[in-house]
């Protein structure tokens, strides 16, 4: 019995080792072909839980997508959702009715791996109370207590006013340094240093204000930073502060033409903001009293701030009480007040810069002209280049420029009467930007050449 067992186990070991064999021979087959990394592929995916952020409890049913790409699934009783993807970078989106919709940028999934991604959701019309309890889990918390680095010595020398860039280096907070386009930059600021649920004129003024501190911050350091040494940036949207951001685009603040520092600060004393001169803050914290004075800033003068409690420092401020109280801004858009005025009211004698746009001078809307006749078209605008389009009255291109820097441009018109249209669209360093109007032409009938032949009265006699 013994010698035969062993000849069994024997023929066993063969067995398996014959299997070995071919399984490694498959393996290697896959790696040859590329097919071992769609198979750890398979095993890609996000998962996670959506909870509703003050009572915590899970939110059945809520839409979860993935983009690029059309992945979509729900989230279940539990509130749990589970997401194949292939690897790439991806924005995880979530909606639930009743709720501020919410997003998890710039997240890199790899092969093989699973990451784990929970949702807190925002219920839309908080009550005051609601709000107040709500901030603490919203706002992301300062990493440290201590006080930012000093600002640049010149400070007070103006910002030269250039063309918005397209992106701006940061310094995440793992301490990397990525390209971001400025817009999704500020997507990431706004929600981080405002609540996502505040009124929207406030999230617009800080929209303004943070895209107006990163142009001058970026200008003057060539970088910046995504803690409140600078302003705090998270990967993290909310629908309503990305609407803000949407809303505002490429408007910064400008003084004597200039970009400004948008220095904002989370509460003043009930009373008013303080000069640049009497900025608050010390070594050990920004809960101090002590000054930490800045330079001179013209547009950062004390300004009446009133109707909302004060901070909770000695003095009744927390921050450093420069610029923009972000309490008062929320209690001037909840007088009706709009952006512009917000932040007009805080930031002294500053323009507010809106993007550079073309408008259309002649011909007049109607204009009407003959048939194959040449027309000059004329508009006005500070993009870098221009591209003319002609429709008929059924939005069919008849006629179309190339991408041009002169402002005018001549159009041979059709024969076949009727209306048409044109409009001029424009684009910059950083792609497309803004189109005109449309403006109709009238294309008429040309005037009928009557020849009339020569009469000789002339007679030979």
């Amino acid at each position: 019995m013994e010698s035969t067992s062993i000849r069994l186990t024997r023929k066993a070991l063969l067995k398996s080792t014959a299997m070995l064999a071919t399984v490694f021979a498959i393996s290697n087959v896959q790696r040859l072909l590329g097919l071992g990394d769609r198979a750890q592929a398979s095993d890609t995916s996000v998962t996670g839980r959506a909870t509703d952020v003050l009572s915590g409890r899970p939110l059945a049913g809520a839409s979860v997508s993935a983009t690029p790409g059309d992945r979509q699934t729900q989230t279940d009783g539990q509130g749990a959702y589970q997401m194949a993807l292939p690897p790439g970078r991806y924005e995880i989106r979530i909606a639930a009715r009743g709720y501020i919709g919410m997003s998890q940028t710039r997240l890199d999934v790899y092969a093989g791996q699973v990451r784990s991604i929970d949702f807190a959701l925002i219920p839309e019309g908080l009550s005051a109370s609601e709000q107040e309890a709500a901030q603490a889990r919203v706002l992301p918390a300062p990493a440290s207590q201590a006080a930012p680095p000093p600002l640049p010595a010149d400070l007070d020398r103006p910002v030269p006013q250039l063309a918005l860039p397209c992106q701006v280096w940061v310094q995440t907070p793992d301490t990397r340094f990525e390209l971001i386009d400025l817009e999704e930059y500020l997507k990431g600021v706004v929600p981080a240093e405002m609540p996502a649920y505040w009124p929207a004129e406030a999230l617009k003024a800080q929209a303004v204000a943070a895209r107006s501190y990163a142009v001058a911050y970026a200008a003057a350091n060539g970088f910046i930073c995504a803690s409140a040494s600078c302003q705090v940036w998270r990967s993290i949207h909310y629908a309503t502060t990305d609407a803000a951001v949407d809303a505002t685009r490429g408007v910064v603040a400008t003084y004597g033409g200039s970009v400004i520092w948008g220095f904002f600060f989370s509460r003043c004393n009930g009373y008013s903001t303080r000069d640049s001169e009497s900025a608050l803050g010390s070594a050990d914290g920004w809960g101090s009293c002590e000054t930490r004075p800045w330079s001179y800033l013209p547009y950062c003068r004390a300004r009446s701030c009133t109707g909302h409690a004060p901070g909770n420092s000695s003095c009744w401020y927390t921050g450093h009480g420069v610029g923009m109280c972000q309490h008062g801004a929320r209690d001037r858009a909840a007088e009706g007040k709009d952006y512009a005025q917000i932040l007009r009211s805080y930031y002294t004698g500053v323009t507010l810069q809106t993007p550079q746009t073309v408008s259309l001078a002649s011909p007049a809307d109607g204009h009407s002209a003959p048939g194959g006749s040449s027309l000059p078209l004329r508009w006005t605008g500070g993009m870098p280049e221009y591209k003319v389009t002609v429709l008929d009255a059924w939005g069919t291109t008849i006629a179309e420029s190339s991408w041009q820097s002169s402002a005018t441009w001549n159009i041979g018109l059709p024969t076949l009467p009727g209306n048409y249209y044109w409009f001029v669209r424009t684009r910059n360093t950083c792609g497309d930007g803004p189109a005109s109007e449309l403006r109709r032409l009238v294309v008429t009938v040309p005037p009928r050449q009557v020849h009339v032949p020569l009469v000789n009265k002339s007679t030979t006699r």
